[in-house]
């Protein structure tokens, strides 16, 4: 009896660790091997410089790295390794097509479509029309060969999200609230905030463990990886701020070749 149990428990034990291996199996499948806090794709040193560029010109913000997060999580399904996906992280390139639905490139501009074929939104078509001098040379035929205006038309569409909030809002929560808006759209983010600002203890200028906490009951399906809406939404938010956020700072900041102070005492960083 006593070995029996012993030969159970040994059982039990080859078991959870044969668990633990399978783990890191898809730890390591889902990232190419690589550890998403610390290594930039092989891509990025190419096109960060013409970034930081489009950065400058369109957007100058004080966090200019935060891009290269987003377009990380836009693009990134695997961030290294000889397959198909990594191939495409960083890349202008990077595609995801299905029936109804295709993005492209860096930060997966989207166009959409009903079940009938008729046409649900095309992001790109709705850019044009609000900025036709700065996007009239992109087309949905050229666009994987645009690199720089890929970039403009991502900084273009966030700086249109990112100024729907006043400066009295900090600025983490703005930019929250502005790649939530990129990653979702506005219509259920406004309906969220306003639950927040009627729900006790929650403050509607604030994103993680407020606004974010709250739900509205989008529509549930299931969609890539098992995941709904809402919770693709969150993670979004989550992945490009807490976790790919740090190395894209300390890249920009040793790129940093010098600094200018300014006499209204603002700074200038010259990248190398």
């Amino acid at each position: 009896m006593l070995k029996y149990i012993r030969d159970e428990r040994i059982y039990i034990v080859k078991y959870i660790i044969y668990g633990f291996m399978l783990l890191g199996i898809y730890v390591s499948n889902l990232y190419g091997g690589c550890y998403v806090k610390d290594y930039i794709p092989k891509n990025a040193e190419k096109y960060l410089p013409v970034m930081y560029k489009e950065v400058n010109k369109t957007i100058p913000i004080d966090t200019p790295y935060y891009f290269g997060s987003l377009i990380e999580q836009e693009s990134c399904v695997r961030l290294c390794g000889n397959n198909y996906w990594a191939r495409r992280c960083w890349s202008p390139i990077s595609e995801l097509k299905t029936k109804r639905e295709q993005g492209v490139g860096f930060g997966q501009i989207t166009r959409a479509w009903r079940r009938d074929g008729t046409l649900r939104f095309d992001t790109l078509a709705n850019l044009k029309r609000k900025y036709p001098k700065e996007l009239h040379e992109l087309t949905w035929d050229n666009i994987k060969e645009k690199p720089d205006l890929q970039m403009k038309a991502i900084m273009l569409l966030w700086r249109d999200n990112f100024n729907m909030f006043t400066n009295d809002i900090p600025i983490q929560s703005r930019i929250a609230f502005a790649d939530s808006i990129y990653n979702g759209g506005s219509r259920y983010f406004n309906y969220e905030r306003k639950l927040c600002k009627l729900t006790e203890g929650c403050n509607p200028d604030i994103w993680f463990n407020n606004v974010e906490k709250m739900d509205s009951k989008r529509n549930r399906k299931k969609l890539y990886g098992n995941r709904t809406a809402w919770d693709i939404n969150r993670d979004h938010v989550d992945k490009v701020l807490n976790v790919r956020l740090n190395k894209y700072k300390e890249d920009y900041y040793n790129r940093i070749d010098k600094c200018i102070l300014h006499t209204d005492g603002t700074m200038e960083f010259i990248l190398k």
